[in-house]
């Protein structure tokens, strides 16, 4: 009832992206990586973009504004998913699914180094986080930093 007197917020859905994908070392070139973003069930995109000739790839940082937050019952859960398909195999090159509208420093920091090889194993890798020490991120991916 009272939903146009909510005021926007800001949700950060995920930071600038910097990557590169290799196979056995050699740079991946003209691969598709997607990347997912969804926030509860108002907003949903898969954006793609393609490798270079060294095998990288980059997405912007991306935000929206939504009245969401301000809800009482509010519980956000927010999706970011970065994948390619080399020949018929998808590649998980970063899976994450948190609880926080808010930038996290050391996720900023992994996403802005994916360091890829199709051959590396997918693997549960945990990390600081800054913001809550006592709560370290956790992620799935083949990539390193």
């Amino acid at each position: 009832m009272f939903g146009f007197f909510k005021k926007k917020q800001d949700v950060h859905l995920s930071p600038e992206v910097r990557g590169s994908v290799k196979l056995d070392g050699e740079p991946v070139v003209g691969l598709v990586v997607s990347r997912e973003l969804a926030y509860l069930r108002e907003y949903e995109k898969t954006e793609i973009t393609q490798t270079d000739q060294q095998g990288r790839f980059c997405f912007p940082e991306k935000s929206i504004n939504s009245v969401k937050p301000g809800s009482l019952l509010h519980q956000p859960s927010l999706l970011n998913v970065i994948r390619v398909i080399y020949e018929d195999r998808e590649y998980q090159l970063w899976w994450d699914v948190h609880g926080s509208i808010k930038a996290a420093q050391g996720k900023s920091k992994k996403l802005l180094g994916l360091n890829c090889d199709l051959n590396d194993s997918l693997n549960v890798i945990d990390f600081d986080n800054v913001e809550y020490p006592a709560w370290p991120h956790s992620i799935k991916s083949i990539c390193r930093w």
